[in-house]
């Protein structure tokens, strides 16, 4: 409902306003006012075109469509009939149902097929890079879905630039795993040997088994990707899985041992236990403190430091791959590539007296 338009306003047209001489536009979609000088006549002639351009008319067709509903009730819509049916990972699917109620403040009471590119640039812009990108890559999926149940004539995230994210994390080198290591507790020790051996995430570290051993192979399944994978055990790797079998009985691969009424049981370690002990141990070594904390090397990093040493001993990228998960070569490459600068060999020296 439009409020009725004070004296002295009522000759302005539509979304224009006089604050003591100066001439501002409410825009009609985002609701922000934009300054447009003292010139009365010029800012009734903006005011005039921009509304022509900015307001579009419901009519019964976008009532049958549904493109006259608001952004709110599609959000609704995507996260209890859309995002259970997409099949992603439980952490996935977390992480975008803590964005989606930041998307509806900021964009929710717009109509879903009225939303613009300055719009969800303008929200975009309100992060961080890293952020940004994440947000960005949930409403590309959002209003694609939004296109394809025709409550959208487009996808404005997508015509958005994907912002360029810095890498702050030093890479983790092998003098400083040791330095790290020999300042760890010893189920820590244990996470990250493993870690360095089989190149999987914290996920799949802290919810490995001993069960999971079957006939001299080790079947992981990662919940990121969903990508099985199935890991045959070498000497080296039977070393660090033995080194786990201790007299605290623990279905888990990596457990901790805490004593409850002079008895000893176990506790499993989540990936989140897994990152602060692996920073515990960093910090109380010393051997980045030079870093900001953000750019000090986390657990994560071992995975970065273990494909650059499997590549080292000769393993091939595609074997590395594997041993990933990863679904191409291109990110493969970006881990090793961002790890260790290879340096092209390249020969030169002009002769200029014979020139």
């Amino acid at each position: 409902m439009v409020r009725p338009r004070k004296k002295g306003m009522k000759d302005l047209p539509l979304n224009l306003y006089d604050n003591k001489g100066y001439f501002y536009y409410r825009h009609p979609v985002t609701g922000k006012s934009i300054f447009l000088g003292r010139n009365r006549e010029e800012s009734i002639v903006a005011a005039h075109d921009a509304n022509i351009l900015l307001i579009k008319k419901t009519n019964l067709i976008d009532k049958i469509t549904g493109k006259a509903d608001s952004f709110s009730k599609f959000l609704d819509y995507f996260d209890t009939e859309i995002l259970p049916k997409l099949k992603f990972a439980k952490k996935t699917v977390q992480g975008y149902r803590e964005k989606i109620p930041h998307i509806r403040n900021a964009l929710g009471k717009i109509s879903t097929n009225e939303i613009s590119v300055k719009a969800t640039s303008d929200f975009l812009d309100s992060f961080p890079d890293v952020q940004s990108n994440r947000y960005r890559s949930l409403l590309i999926l959002i209003f694609k879905h939004a296109v394809a149940k025709g409550r959208a004539d487009n996808n404005p995230a997508y015509e958005t630039i994907r912002k360029i994210e810095d890498v702050k994390r030093k890479r983790l080198s092998s003098e400083g795993y040791k330095v790290i290591w020999d300042n760890a507790t010893p189920e820590i020790r244990n996470a990250m040997d493993f870690a360095l051996q089989t190149l999987q995430r914290r996920e799949e570290i802290a919810n490995a088994k001993f069960e999971d051993i079957k006939e001299d192979c080790l079947y992981i399944q990662q919940k990121k990707t969903g990508m099985p994978i199935k890991i045959l055990i070498t000497a080296p790797v039977y070393k660090v899985i033995n080194s786990c079998r201790d007299i605290v009985a623990s279905k888990f691969i990596i457990h901790q041992g805490i004593k409850a009424n002079r008895l000893r049981r176990s506790k499993k370690m989540t990936p989140e236990s897994l990152t602060k002990g692996f920073a515990r141990a960093r910090n109380k070594s010393g051997y980045y403190n030079n870093l900001k904390p953000l750019e000090r090397p986390s657990f994560h990093e071992i995975r970065a430091l273990g494909a650059d040493l499997y590549r080292e001993a000769g393993w091939s990228e595609s074997e590395i791959q594997k041993l990933l998960g990863h679904t191409s070569e291109k990110m493969t490459q970006l881990y090793l590539d961002r790890h260790k600068i290879r340096w092209i060999e390249a020969n030169c020296g002009l002769d200029l007296d014979k020139q």
